[in-house]
């Protein structure tokens, strides 16, 4: 319990003192075509993420401490939590698996960023080649199987990609050696959205690699979209915007998104929490993007999360439990004349 609270008070001192991690566009290559980003600095704020962080990171960590895992004892992971600040991805095409070209950039502490190279000098210690080290065009690589790459800066910013190229190349715009977003046009048509947000995505020309229903397929005709999701005063807060050519294309884009929230709100009257949700929801178009906003008390959302997560693990532990129940008991040897004697 002891350590329960210790583990609380040390989130809400660096939920405190945090630098802001927001969108950098100067990180990104001005042709991507998708864009995450999260500010885990605005995350740990929250009242949503200081709850996520408590059951995620507080209790995995107590767990690990009590069973002894070394790497927990060994390294103060908290600490290490506290000082990352934002998670960037993007790439410039919606290919999976091999022909993935997307690039990951964590902002994290110049502290951390040795730490991660700690633990990296121990792996090229092994000299057993799974870690390679090289230096190329004044950047640090490190290689990980010729699998997964990744380059941490002076500054605090750590590169990965599974591909060399992308790396590279990332490396450039970062370095100002090559165009980054805020030369481009890519994805400002959307209006803009203020730092406070904890959660964004972006894409563009995403139309064929969407698994969008058959009722929906005019959402096809949207050639851009942003979700942004964060946490204002009491409430959690969504914005989706869905961006088309003209208002001729959004025009039926906004009629099945109103279509879809009315059926809504008439199917499932007696659900009082969807009810709430729906009767929240404030949708506006301008000629090229139609924005659908939706808010919901902090509170409730997380009280509903808890619920849920207790159901899981009840239904987890039942399974287990009957499921050791079903186990075959081992048969004991027969015993022997010579025993009987």
């Amino acid at each position: 319990m002891k350590l329960k609270l210790a583990l609380v008070a040390t989130l809400a001192t660096l939920a405190g003192t945090a630098i802001a991690g927001p969108l950098v566009k100067q990180n990104v290559a001005h042709d991507a075509k998708w864009l995450l980003h999260i500010d885990l600095d605005q995350l740990r704020a929250s009242k949503l993420g200081q709850y996520l962080l408590n059951e995620i990171v507080v209790k995995k960590v107590e767990a690990a401490k009590a069973e002894g895992n070394p790497f927990v004892t060994n390294m103060d992971v908290l600490k290490i939590v506290g000082q990352l600040h934002s998670l960037t991805a993007y790439g410039m095409s919606f290919e999976g698996g091999e022909k993935l070209d997307g690039v990951l950039l964590l902002q994290v502490e110049p502290e951390t960023r040795k730490i991660l190279e700690g633990l990296a000098g121990g792996l090229l210690l092994k000299g057993d080649g799974t870690l390679t080290k090289t230096n190329e065009g004044g950047h640090v690589l490190y290689s990980l199987k010729d699998q997964l790459f990744a380059s941490p800066r002076e500054d605090g910013l750590v590169l990965f990609s599974k591909s060399k190229q992308s790396l590279e190349e990332a490396l450039a715009v970062v370095s100002g050696k090559a165009k980054n977003l805020a030369h481009s046009k890519a994805f400002s048509d959307f209006p803009p959205v203020a730092d406070s947000f904890m959660f964004l995505v972006v894409a563009e020309g995403f139309q064929d690699h969407l698994p969008i229903p058959p009722q929906a397929q005019v959402l096809r005709q949207a050639d851009g979209v942003r979700v942004v999701l964060g946490e204002r005063a009491s409430n959690l807060f969504l914005n989706i915007a869905l961006k088309a050519k003209d208002s001729e294309v959004l025009k039926p884009i906004q009629q099945v998104v109103e279509g879809m929230v009315a059926l809504g709100t008439l199917s499932q009257s007696e659900n009082h929490e969807l009810q709430q949700l729906l009767q929240s929801i404030k949708i506006v178009a301008t000629e090229k993007v139609l924005s659908v906003s939706a808010a919901y008390p902090v509170e409730a959302f997380i009280s509903r999360a808890g619920q849920m997560l207790a159901e899981q693990q009840k239904h987890h532990h039942h399974h287990k439990t009957e499921a050791k129940k079903a186990e075959p008991k081992a048969e004991e040897p027969e015993a022997s004349a010579n025993d009987a004697k």
